[in-house]
């Protein structure tokens, strides 16, 4: 009988808040053994409601926000100063900080040289990677994280391209166990890849059309409206995807096709823990949610979005969460803003913008009571 109760208890903590359980494990020791056991805590992640972080640099000075599904903006503690022996205090904009994914909760942290993986919502924080020669000719396009769930580690994957000499374009991926980059074939162009969203065990990007590309084609298949100041189509059946969806499977380490609907697609995210893109339709933007995984015929508009100031002709658009009410939508425009879209009355209102003294960045976030052991860099010598 006790079992039994000890069941249903573990099932009830699961589905708590990260806030409440960090408070519960002060109960009992079991309660706190249990709320620390690695397989509850990555269950835990999963019931979590998605929020976002943004990294922003005001003046060159980086610090981050965490932004709840309430769209309440909470300040996190900058930890990067104390980690890196060799930054000075009141110096922080020497530190090259860069947002490169997230998944269950952690937060993938380009420091210079340094990779650090970051859970803000217990202060978790440990350097796990280091960029080599593959990386010091290059920029970081895009990144991410992911989680390989058969061998129960979580790899980076890093998009490479130098803007000198052409030639140098590649993807590299690391375990945070091995800690050794591997380079990796893709036959894509690499400047045109966004986004970086881990659903499934997979990361999935969307590559955008270059703009000589989407000129083109904008010329030859649809004429502005002024009065609307957004695109229609003339003719839309027959029109391929332009822009493609790709995934990288962590377990074979390889990049894979992923079936799209028709239509010009500007942007990737998840809505309900269902792959959705943004396409350019008549009239506005359409949000289509993929209501069963890796099906083609289960994508379903769910939104047609007006608004011409999250209408992006030659960017993208992102949807980070909906709102815990469901009226209202956040969406990451580009690199120049993120805005909060009304789903009943269509109006759009801005909550963080670009300016010549701010620059932003975000991402989707889950809050998690994950801490993974064993990726710590100081270990590296031990695995060699």
């Amino acid at each position: 009988m006790a079992s039994i109760v000890d069941d249903i208890t573990i099932i009830i903590l699961s589905n708590l808040p990260v806030k409440s359980l960090l408070r519960f494990k002060c109960v009992s020791k079991s309660w706190c053994s249990w709320i620390s056991d690695p397989k509850f805590e990555l269950s835990n992640a999963r019931r979590q409601q998605r929020g976002a972080i943004s990294l922003l640099y005001i003046n060159d000075i980086p610090s981050f926000l965490f932004m709840t599904e309430n769209i309440v903006f909470k300040d996190l503690i900058y930890p990067f100063n104390k980690i890196v022996p060799d930054v000075k205090v009141g110096r922080r904009f020497t530190l090259g900080c860069n947002l490169l994914g997230s998944c269950h909760g952690l937060l993938l942290i380009n420091v210079e040289q340094h990779i650090f993986l970051w859970n803000p919502t217990i202060g978790f924080c440990t350097k796990v990677l280091e960029l080599d020669d593959l990386t010091r000719e290059g920029n970081i396009v895009v990144g991410g994280l992911c989680f390989d769930d058969s061998m129960n580690e979580y790899k980076a994957l890093l998009f490479i391209y130098s803007t000198i000499d052409d030639t140098k374009k590649y993807v590299i991926v690391a375990s945070l166990k091995d800690k050794k980059w591997r380079k990796l074939e893709f036959s894509h162009y690499i400047p045109s890849v966004r986004s970086g969203v881990a659903l499934n065990g997979r990361l999935h990007f969307i590559q955008v059309r270059r703009k000589h590309d989407l000129g083109h084609y904008l010329n030859k298949n649809f004429y502005i409206r002024p009065e609307l100041k957004c695109c229609d189509f003339w003719a839309w059946k027959g029109i391929p995807p332009f822009g493609e969806l790709i995934y990288f499977d962590s377990i074979t380490e390889k990049f894979h096709k992923f079936p799209i609907p028709r239509g010009l697609i500007v942007g990737l995210g998840v809505l309900n823990e269902c792959l959705c893109v943004a396409c350019l339709r008549s009239g506005g933007m359409e949000i289509l949610v993929m209501k069963e995984y890796g099906k083609v015929e289960s994508w379903t508009s769910t939104y047609v979005i007006k608004s011409f100031e999250i209408n992006p002709y030659f960017g993208y658009a992102e949807s980070l969460f909906m709102t815990e009410d469901g009226e209202e939508l956040v969406i990451k425009v580009s690199r120049d803003q993120v805005v909060v879209y009304n789903l009943k009355d269509d109006s759009v209102r801005q909550i963080l913008v670009r300016t010549p003294t701010v620059c932003i960045s975000s991402i989707t976030y889950v809050p998690s009571l994950i801490s993974p052991q064993g990726y710590n860099w100081r270990d590296k010598q031990h695995t060699n």
